[in-house]
């Protein structure tokens, strides 16, 4: 009864146009930042402060330049197994129970998160614990103790990982299907393995760990109820005894951009069938991103405005839902579109999706299409900096990729930019729907 109750409130939420053709002609809202300030420690450190008293609440967050890109192939994981360790491992003042003792106790939250090229560190307590706060989450960052007694522990939990892996479709589908796009021994593919696991040590933890996070290699932003004075003060002195070293970096093998049709199928005994296709999609730095953001929202990331999930969900019920994503990487990301059908129309769904990009490709796509898409679009920019944890986080990501630190503005001017022949020009460019990668996980 819930499911038939939400799924009708769905229906109304989709059908009722009236209201949004009545929003459609206002302006759309003025985005305005808060200003962050900016601070150089001593030993060259950047670090972001913004004082918000709304909430007895400070959050911090750390990036690290770091990432399973830069694993050794010898020991594929390593990354993974880092992060884990420094949660679980303990730091040089406290064994692992008492550090999980204390922050249970005070209510603070320290995790750190490992992406391909990139390490982050979160830190959430109220301002009442903030000295201690920062004293367990420094201390977790830059002074882990990687205690023997949790090195089993952490290589299990990789190892049951990897075994639950085998039972998530989804999650099957897109390792593969990364693996069929870049070739499974590209860095940008490659995945841990039980052998690779097995042979990473707690000295190998110990020397990533060294290498990589040190203050020249690492950015924070903090947020909340402080005083930038006095929290600059005691960072300084928190962090004055962390070497000053710039870490190097191991060569990463670049993406070949080379297109060819391939189908992957592996077979799971599942009612449904996961299927991922696409291809290479273009780098970071590429000026076609803004108009590519626009055809992909057109064709499937625009939720039930888009072509493909009105099509396949909305007019022949073939799927409970579908997207797509033009991903930008710091080497080639890649295009891809999601979903899930039942067994029997996996391949009805295939030729749907490479009928819709075929079409994009060719007549490209229409005013009213691109007028919509631009607003969700440019909306959508105002929630990724609703709050200022949220501005703080997007000023850490610009600086990381290289962007200027007012690129949303940048952003907003070329998305408004964006005409139907430029989107046409670049679906012609960039979408190869004759050499689509196309993974299938499921059923025969």
């Amino acid at each position: 009864m819930k499911r038939t109750f939400f799924a009708a409130l769905l229906l109304l939420s989709c059908t009722a146009l009236r209201p949004v053709e009545r929003l459609e002609p206002r302006s759309l809202p003025k985005l305005q930042l808060p200003e962050l300030t900016e601070v150089k420690l001593p030993n060259g450190m950047t670090v972001f402060f913004f004082e918000d008293h709304t909430l007895p609440m400070v959050s911090a967050e750390v990036t690290v330049k770091a990432g399973s890109i830069y694993d050794p192939v010898a020991k594929k994981g390593l990354t993974k197994f880092v992060v884990n360790f420094m949660e679980s491992g303990g730091t040089k003042t406290l064994l692992p129970a008492e550090f999980e003792r204390q922050s249970d106790a005070l209510g603070i939250q320290c995790e750190v998160t490992p992406t391909r090229e990139m390490i982050r560190g979160e830190l959430k307590t109220l301002s009442s614990h903030m000295e201690k706060g920062f004293s367990l989450f420094l201390d977790m960052m830059f002074r882990p103790a990687f205690h023997a007694s949790r090195e089993d522990l952490v290589r299990k939990k990789l190892l049951e990982d990897l075994r639950r892996e085998q039972d998530e479709p989804e999650l099957l589908a897109k390792r593969l299907f990364l693996e069929t796009v870049y070739g499974k021994d590209s860095t940008w593919a490659r995945r841990p393995t039980h052998a690779t696991i097995m042979d990473i040590t707690r000295q190998d933890a110990i020397d990533y760990h060294h290498h990589y996070f040190v203050p020249q290699n690492t950015m924070m932003a903090i947020v909340g109820d402080f005083n930038t004075e006095a929290m600059k003060e005691m960072l300084i002195a928190a962090t004055a005894d962390l070497p000053r070293t710039a870490p190097a970096f191991p060569a990463v093998s670049p993406v070949e951009e080379t297109f060819s049709a391939s189908r992957v199928t592996l077979e799971k005994p599942l009612t449904q069938a996961y299927i991922r296709m696409g291809h290479l999609g273009i780098k970071r730095t590429n000026p076609d991103r803004f108009a590519l953001t626009i055809l992909n929202h057109i064709l499937g990331s625009g939720d039930f405005k888009s072509r493909l999930m009105e099509d396949i969900r909305v007019t022949r019920g073939l799927a409970y839902g579908i997207s797509s994503d033009f991903s930008p990487e710091t080497d080639y990301g890649v295009f891809e579109v999601r979903v899930a059908t039942k067994k029997e129309s996996a391949d009805e769904v295939i030729g749907i999706i490479k009928k819709h990009v075929e079409e994009i490709a060719a007549h490209g796509v229409t005013e009213a299409e691109l007028r919509f898409a631009k607003r969700s679009i440019l909306n959508g920019l105002i929630f990724a900096f609703e709050t200022p944890r949220r501005v703080a986080a997007q000023q850490l990501l610009y600086r990381f990729y290289g962007y200027p630190d007012d690129y949303w503005k940048t952003y907003q001017a070329q998305v408004k930019k964006v005409t139907t022949a430029e989107v046409k020009r670049v679906a012609q460019k960039y979408l190869h729907p004759d050499a689509f990668k196309i993974v299938v996980v499921g059923p025969r």
